[in-house]
């Protein structure tokens, strides 16, 4: 399996640039971080090859993390 995962500076993306950018997830992980805060989200897109997959997380409403899994 290759795995990419860019953990540098991101821009101050947010889950709407990217529904924009990328349009609707296949998949979502929420995880809720209680009133104060919006929390965790994972968002799950599948490529058409089946094989590649990106995740992007966000955080409090930010683009904090971007990972493209190849099997």
């Amino acid at each position: 399996m290759n795995n990419i995962a860019k953990t540098a500076e991101y821009p101050p993306l947010t889950p709407d640039d990217i529904y924009v950018l990328r349009g609707k997830p296949a998949a979502k992980n929420v995880v809720s971080a209680g009133s104060t805060m919006r929390g965790r989200e994972e968002w799950i897109y599948y490529h058409t090859d089946a094989k590649t997959q990106e995740h992007y997380v966000f955080h409090d409403g930010w683009l904090v993390s971007w990972t493209k899994k190849e099997k």
